[in-house]
Parts: C-alpha cells; structure tokens; sequence
C-alpha cells in the first residue's frame, strides 16, 4: 500500500493503518521521515477510532460440537442467546471465546497462542471428514473490520482448512504497540462459565495485579479462582489505601489509586445493597484479613457470602477489578471497551435480581459488549427484542437457525415465557390441579357446567385455587355469559 493510501485510510477511521502510520513516523520508516508532532497525531487517531467502537459484529460455525452451520449478526451492545437445553448455547460462548483468546494473548506478548479445536472432543462427531472452523468479526471504529478463523482441518484427510489468525496477532500486537507509547485504556476480554461462584482458597497467579494482569485467567473456560482473587485485590487496595506507600514498598506492588478504586468498587455495590456505607478491612484473631460489606444495620463478611450473592458480587466486581487494572490511569476506567461473556447469566440468582442484573451490568458498564445465555423469562424481560437470539434446529432440513423475538423489555414473565421460550407457563406434565382445570374448562365450553362431573370437579377447583387462581375467575364470568345466552332461549 502507497504511503498516500495507507494516511488516507488511517484518517478514514482504518485502525490498522492508523498505528501503521504512527509506526511509520515515531520509527522513520521508508517514504516517512521522523516526526515526533505527526507521530503524536497518528497514535491519538489509533486510540480515537479504539475507543469509538469496538464489538464482535459477526460469528460463523461449522461443525463446531453440535453446530453444524451457523451465521449470527450480533448486537454491539448485548446478545442474549436462548434456546432448549443442548442446542448450544454453551457452545457459542466457548467458540467466540477460542478466537478473543488469540487478541488477549498476543496483547500481552508475541508469539503466544490462543484458542484451537480439539479434534477429537469438539469436531461433530458424524462430520469428521469435514474439520470445523469459528470465524469471528470485530468491528473497530466506523471503518475497520478486524476477520479471523480458529480451525481445525479433518484428520487423515487432504484439506485447505487452516486457521486464520494473522489479523488476531496483529490487533493484539496492535493494543501493545499504541500501550508501549503511551499508557493506554485496554480493551477486557472475559468469560464467565457456571464455575464462578466457587470459593478455592486458592491464591491468584499474580498477587501483583499490573495492569496486564488484568488478563490472567480472563478467558479460562474452567477458573474458579475469580471470587478468590477478587477478595484478595480488595484486600491489597483496602491495605494500600490504609498503608501508602508503606505496604506499597514492603510488598513491592505496582500501585493504582487504592482510594479511588475501593470508591468506584463501592458506587457498584450500591446498587445491590443501596444501604451499603462502605467496604472495609478487618483484622481477625486468626491472623487473616477480612472483607467487610457494612450495612445500614449489618456487617457481611465477603467470605461467607450465599452462591446467589457470590454470583452477584462476584461477577461485577470481577468485571471491576479488570477494568480498574486494563484502564488504569481512565478517570472512567467502568466506561472501558470490549467483550464480557457469561454462561448461564440467571445462575444462583432469585427472580428479582434475574430482572436486574443485565440492567446492572449494562448501565455500570456501557461500553462493554455483553454476550451471555440464559433460561431465564425473568431476565429476558429486561432485553430489548433486537438483542436476543432464540437458537433452534429446524426440524425439516436439521439446520441451525435463530429468530430474533418481537415483543419482551417489560412484557410480564408469563408472557414470556409463553411466547418466547414456547413453554406453557402453567405446569402441565402430571400435575392433577392443570388437569381438572382442564377438564372443567372442556365442560363449561360445552355448556355443561352444571353437570355432576362439572360440579365435583369445581368443588376440587375451589378446593385447590378459590381466591387464588384467576383462571376461575375467567370461567365464572364465561358461565355467566352461557347461562344468560340459555335464559333467552
């Protein structure tokens, strides 16, 4: 490309020629002289066209586990994938995972790997001659789309099958180029599996927490040290807060600004606990600091906490903690960029909190691309219609398809249930009170509610549901309607 292309297309919003251009005059390659004005110019364009955009825009599977053929436009904010138990749900996160791995680990370093395909456990097993590939694209900016494959070709057989991973190297390398310059606000990749709540007692890789270290275990399909390390990030900022430069010194810590971070930590626990005055270190006889939650009229220990409130705290503090330590000279690092992916998003949490927690994580951080599953009407009531995507295979060719649902954000849970997921709100599989209801139902629209078999059957009805179950109420109005309809005859 002509240096005359290659400035007009970084100045088209072109990411990739936009730090090729700030490479070009901060290193005085060929055709550019060194220029230290030109080359300030060019990195902050980079960073501008970074932070104005940056989501997964399209995902493509074939023969990936059970999905055999799959295209799906996502949404740059949110996407929310449902569907059936084994439709794969699980499997989309762990594909779009396997490529962002790629990005995370060449921005931490050169020359390290990132996601493949087991052929043995994750090719679909009645297609192995055919391999499998995920491709992904980002979009960065208005004018950059970044395209990448993890593949894997079938074994024992001639195939052009490779991965593509040459654009994914380059973005990373990209990330650390423009960071090595300047410190700059990286972009968080994570994941989330249904281990998440689990309390080890294990200690974190790093208990140094710089901020590269924002990426460790970041997209581990199986971490269950996340609630751990939170605690013992708190634990370090509470104590640097408290200590300076003391503790700072004796443990050789690479610092933020504690203060500032417990304060951002604690505006996010508000909004689980509006009650909350602040979060605080106690020593224990024991020996072992303690994180403190301190209530209105309470105190809970961190490490004592419910699965559900594990899950809660867990999760947005986790989020916290990486984008505290990715974007740590931000006076908003919360408004940091990238993809968060949570499987099973509902998971340990009571119906109300399901209604709350997209809402939580999306206004605590904006600019974060969330992706998760749930079975959940409760959280599917908070989504906006465009966002999710509803996976089925169609019963006819066996292909894997998605429909995008009209009506959700504040539709009742029935409703949702009903319409969305396709499940009859009320129980139906041997349950005797669905079947009189039923049956008593048949009778009334026959105009034999008064028969003996209507009559007991009501008895059990009223029995069961009288002033509770407005189905009857339905019913007594619809017989009131027949019995003047019989009047007038």
């Amino acid at each position: 490309m002509s240096t005359h292309h290659l400035v007009n297309n970084a100045q088209k919003g072109n990411f990739e020629a936009a730090v090729q251009v700030f490479q070009n005059y901060k290193d005085s390659a060929p055709e550019f002289e060194k220029n230290e004005k030109l080359a300030v110019d060019a990195f902050e364009n980079s960073v501008s066209i970074l932070q104005s955009n940056f989501y997964l825009n399209e995902l493509t599977i074939s023969n990936f586990k059970k999905i055999l053929d799959l295209n799906i436009i996502l949404h740059q904010n949110l996407t929310v994938f449902i569907g059936e138990n084994g439709v794969g749900k699980t499997s989309l996160l762990e594909a779009i995972r396997k490529n962002l791995m790629w990005i995370a680990a060449t921005t931490r370093k050169d020359n390290t790997n990132g996601g493949t395909i087991d052929t043995k456990e994750e090719v679909n097993t009645f297609y192995k001659d055919k391999g499998a590939y995920i491709d992904c694209e980002f979009q960065i900016g208005k004018n950059y789309k970044c395209k990448g494959r993890v593949a894997t070709p079938p074994d024992g057989v001639i195939s052009d099958l490779k991965s593509e991973l040459t654009k994914y190297r380059e973005l990373g390398r990209n990330f650390r180029i423009l960071n090595t310059y300047q410190n700059i606000d990286l972009p968080l990749f994570a994941f989330y599996g249904i281990d998440r709540i689990q309390i080890t007692g294990k200690k974190s890789k790093s208990s140094e927490f710089g901020k590269i270290e924002g990426y460790d275990s970041s997209l581990s399909l199986n971490d269950k040290t996340s609630f751990d390390t939170l605690i013992i990030w708190l634990v370090q900022q509470l104590k640097l807060a408290k200590e300076g430069n003391t503790y700072l010194q004796e443990k050789n810590i690479k610092n933020i600004n504690a203060k500032k971070a417990i304060q951002n930590v604690e505006i996010l626990f508000k909004k689980i606990y509006p009650e909350l005055k602040e979060i605080k270190l106690i020593y224990e006889d024991d020996g072992k600091d303690k994180v403190v939650i301190e209530l209105e009229n309470e105190q809970i220990y961190l490490h004592q906490f419910s699965d559900g409130q594990r899950v809660l705290f867990g999760l947005i503090g986790d989020i916290a903690r990486r984008l505290l330590l990715l974007n740590d000279v931000s006076d908003t690092p919360f408004n940091g960029r990238g993809m968060v992916l949570i499987d099973e998003i509902e998971l340990h949490l009571h119906p109300s909190w399901q209604q709350k927690i997209i809402l939580i994580l999306r206004e605590s951080f904006p600019n974060i691309q969330f992706i998760v599953t749930t079975h959940s009407p409760h959280v599917i009531t908070t989504v906006e219609p465009e966002c999710i995507r509803s996976i089925y295979i169609d019963k006819e060719t066996k292909k894997f398809k998605y429909d995008i649902p009209t009506f959700t954000k504040g539709a009742e849970s029935n409703v949702v249930l009903e319409d969305v997921f396709d499940v009859d709100p009320r129980p139906t599989w041997n349950i005797e009170s669905t079947d009189w209801l039923k049956q008593y139902t048949d009778l009334v629209n026959k105009d034999l509610w008064d028969s003996e078999k209507a009559i007991a059957l009501r008895k059990k009805l009223d029995a069961w549901g009288k002033n509770k179950e407005t189905e009857l109420d339905k019913i007594d109005i619809e017989i009131s309607l027949r019995a003047f309809k019989r009047s007038k005859k």
